[in-house]
């Protein structure tokens, strides 16, 4: 299995109601000490195993070719990941609602639709077929089972991070 220090999905804390630009569970007080750590760990890896070094540097810098293998990966994941969410839980979702996912506010996307709560990763969407028929919006909440739920969140603490790390090194 992955060797991300991501905790038991029981212990992660989440503030569903934070509004504020830019908040992600991972930025929750209780979150701190696990989520650093998780930010750092690919970084880590790199820098202590001699063969991926190889594969990620030349010189002093990062490998352009690499680095977009990589990009590419993530964003090849992404979909999957988006796939697996939406045949796995529950109620099948409404077309427009399968391009939504968000973890963190933005300022073009609003508010985030995945959270975590009570130790289970939950999807909240607003594209339901009464928003056209009665003008009201009742949020639909998915649930993702437990090793998606824990997948979700080994890509927004790990991957994402280092993903990031390798765009700036790109200059993207």
């Amino acid at each position: 299995m992955f060797d991300a220090l991501i905790p038991d999905l029981a212990s992660i804390c989440d503030d569903k109601a934070n509004s504020v630009f830019g908040y992600l569970f991972m930025h929750h007080s209780a979150n701190q000490s696990w989520a650093r750590k998780a930010e750092l760990h690919l970084t880590q890896k790199l820098d202590t195993d001699t063969a991926l070094q190889r594969e990620w540097h030349v010189g002093s810098m990062v490998c352009r070719q690499t680095a977009k293998r990589y990009k590419a990966a993530c964003l090849t994941f992404l979909r999957r990941l988006a796939l697996a969410i939406y045949f796995t839980s529950g109620q099948p979702s409404r077309r427009p609602e399968q391009r939504i996912l968000r973890w963190q506010n933005s300022l073009q996307g609003g508010l985030r639709n995945i959270m975590v709560c009570n130790g289970h990763v939950c999807v909240r969407s607003l594209w339901t077929k009464r928003r056209w028929t009665a003008r009201q919006e009742l949020p639909v909440w998915r649930v993702l089972p437990p090793s998606l739920s824990r997948i979700l969140i080994i890509y927004i603490a790990t991957v994402l991070p280092f993903a990031k790390c390798v765009c700036r090194s790109l200059g993207a």
